[in-house]
């Protein structure tokens, strides 16, 4: 039988109690810091999310120019889903509305601010339209990334926009998608633009693979027809392409297709 030892039974009881004391403490800090982080909680509500002092009253838009949301403002809070003289501009999660603006096919990129007391500023940038999607009517147009956006929702452009085509209409994807087979032809769409503005571009079409074939005006006068590969050098080609034509002109021939598909040479038809 074991012997009965009080300063064994003496040490238990300190360790006991010791043990008793560290729970308690540990359960009154949890106490003390759930109470703190109600607190917390309870005056962000009165002070911000449910301060009727910072009620959204005004929504200012911004935008990179005359594009179809400019002056829009209203019917853009309405789409963004904010409602005027309700919602609390602290209640808002303000990156949750710059991703439902970058959802908007016609948008590229966009800001979002909280102005004090009572403003959401937002700031956006419309993307520019740059070819209708199979005939000049067409509802769906393009940017130079392919980001497919309709006609009637999107930037109005005052000239005629190229026509890109060669592809069956129900392969153009919903808007707010890429179409990537119209990127071979916006890359030499955009080098004209940016290089070459003597060339204007009216028709693309990308239907013979590896191939684009497009009819030009030079100088806004003489209409011509050119084929060349779709990946590649295409902006040294062009320049092939002016080159040809410049010497055509002077030269005087009529004829009025420039082949660039063999590397390196162009042939005349």
């Amino acid at each position: 039988m074991a012997e009965y030892n009080p300063k064994t039974a003496k040490t238990q009881k300190k360790n006991d109690s010791r043990k008793r004391n560290a729970l308690l403490l540990l359960l009154l800090l949890v106490a003390v810091i759930g109470l703190g982080w109600l607190g917390l909680v309870t005056a962000g509500r009165l002070l911000f999310t449910r301060n009727d002092h910072f009620r959204l009253r005004r929504f200012e838009l911004r935008t990179n120019g005359p594009g179809y949301w400019s002056g829009r403002g209203d019917q853009l809070a309405a789409a963004l889903d904010l409602k005027i003289g309700a919602d609390n501009i602290f209640a808002l999660n303000l990156g949750d509305i710059r991703g439902r603006l970058l959802r908007i096919p016609a948008v590229e990129s966009a800001e979002v601010n909280r102005i004090l007391p009572d403003t959401i500023a937002v700031s956006i940038v419309e993307r520019i339209p740059r070819a209708s999607l199979n005939n000049p009517r067409s509802e769906w147009v393009v940017d130079s990334h392919g980001m497919v956006m309709s006609r009637f929702e999107a930037m109005s452009i005052p000239v005629r926009l190229p026509v890109i085509t060669g592809f069956r209409a129900e392969d153009v994807p919903t808007p707010g998608a890429v179409f990537k087979p119209a990127l071979p032809a916006l890359e030499l769409l955009m080098n004209t633009i940016r290089s070459y503005p003597d060339i204007s571009i009216i028709y693309i079409n990308v239907a013979t693979p590896g191939k684009l074939e497009f009819s030009l005006r030079y100088r806004n006068q003489h209409l011509y027809r050119a084929i060349m590969p779709d990946r590649g050098r295409i902006g040294y080609l062009l320049g092939m392409l002016q080159s040809a034509i410049i010497s055509a002109q002077r030269s005087g021939d009529t004829r009025s297709t420039f082949d660039l598909s063999f590397d390196g040479s162009v042939i005349l038809r």
